[in-house]
């Protein structure tokens, strides 16, 4: 794909919620890096993240929900300039686990869609040229504190054990 082809599907992703999950792989445990299956469930949450502001819901397990937010914190990343994305678990190794997702989301993109990285650490990835950053925060009282948000993200809120107090800061 030329450079200038690279600019038309990128404004058709920003034009188009869904388009971005045709070139999202996710990883499972059994089958290996597969194609993000873009179940109707899926696709509805999605033009609902574009619709409204707020979100709460109860979810089973299993139903690829953490591997559309993060698909989602990614592509806001990549398509809005200076978005800071938090991604707050309950603990350290769950939000570094839902950090983990969004880098194996990224890596597997086609190239024309990587932008240099800017930080890339076990907490943070950063886009450079958009001058965006994905966090991973566990919920403490202070977690987002004084953080000027894009998106954010709360997985597992049920088990946060500063959740009200995250959510009157955020």
């Amino acid at each position: 794909m030329t450079i200038e082809d690279g600019i038309v599907e990128l404004a058709k992703i920003k034009g188009n919620p869904r388009k971005f999950y045709e070139y999202v792989k996710i990883s499972d445990p059994k089958k290996g890096t597969i194609d993000f299956e873009r179940w109707p469930h899926l696709m509805e949450l999605i033009d609902s993240f574009e619709k409204y502001r707020l979100h709460l819901g109860l979810k089973a397990r299993q139903i690829g929900f953490s591997w559309l937010i993060a698909a989602y914190a990614v592509k806001v990343a990549l398509t809005q300039p200076n978005a800071r994305i938090l991604l707050i678990s309950m603990g350290e190794r769950e939000a570094m686990q839902l950090l983990r997702k969004c880098k194996f989301i990224y890596e597997h993109l086609p190239d024309w869609l990587k932008f240099s990285l800017s930080y890339d650490s076990a907490t943070v990835l950063g886009f450079k040229v958009m001058d965006s950053t994905i966090m991973a925060l566990p919920t403490t009282q202070s977690a987002g504190r004084g953080e000027a948000c894009t998106l954010v993200i709360t997985d597992e809120w049920d088990y946060h054990e500063f959740a009200e107090n995250n959510f009157a800061a955020l």
